[in-house]
């Protein structure tokens, strides 16, 4: 019986864990929701479409002049993946939709190598 007990005592235990743990899981899903629902809300306010109804590229970034080509575009945020160095720094790159486009480098250890990723945002235009 005793053993019996413990047995029911750890399972109990265990149990408990789980659910405090799906708990917090679901919790942080539901305010990541929260979070981009409202990151979605906002930007499709301020989606421009052309006459025909298709999405418009108004990207601008810096270093391109204001009607370059979405190929342009393209290469010009190639280069800044493969070339950008920011040292742990967000560095504006250009705008969309009154949102400023940034670029930051995020450095990581696998096996002793140092790996260097560029990761692309955007937040709010500062007034």
């Amino acid at each position: 019986m005793e053993s019996e007990k413990q047995a029911f005592t750890r399972s109990k235990s265990m149990s408990r864990y789980k659910l405090e743990s799906s708990t917090a899981t679901l919790e942080s899903a539901k305010s990541l929701l929260e979070r981009i629902s409202i990151d979605w809300q906002n930007i499709e306010k301020r989606i421009q479409k052309n006459k025909d109804g298709t999405v418009t590229n108004p990207v601008k970034l810096i270093g391109l002049s204001g009607d370059a080509d979405t190929k342009q575009i393209g290469q010009k945020l190639n280069l800044l993946a493969d070339k950008s160095r920011t040292e742990g720094q967000y560095e504006e790159i250009g705008t969309l939709y009154g949102f400023t486009l940034l670029v930051k480098t995020e450095v990581s250890q696998k096996e002793g190598i140092s790996i260097r990723d560029n990761r692309f945002l955007f937040r709010e235009k500062e007034i």
